[in-house]
């Protein structure tokens, strides 16, 4: 351990620095995305569209 850092986990933050720079150090959900939030975008894309044609 380095400042309390486990080495496993410092390897998988640089590994993942390299191959996708910054935005790869970001966290992402797992698993799929959950009903409401597919409803309001789904919604959202709706209404932008018929605001379009309006």
């Amino acid at each position: 351990m380095v400042a309390g850092i486990n080495s496993g986990q410092l390897y998988q933050w640089v590994h993942k620095y390299k191959t996708l720079g910054y935005n790869g150090l970001i966290n992402k959900s797992k698993g799929q995305p959950l009903l409401a939030d597919l409803l309001i975008a789904n919604c959202c894309t709706f209404c932008k569209r018929k605001c379009q044609s309006i």
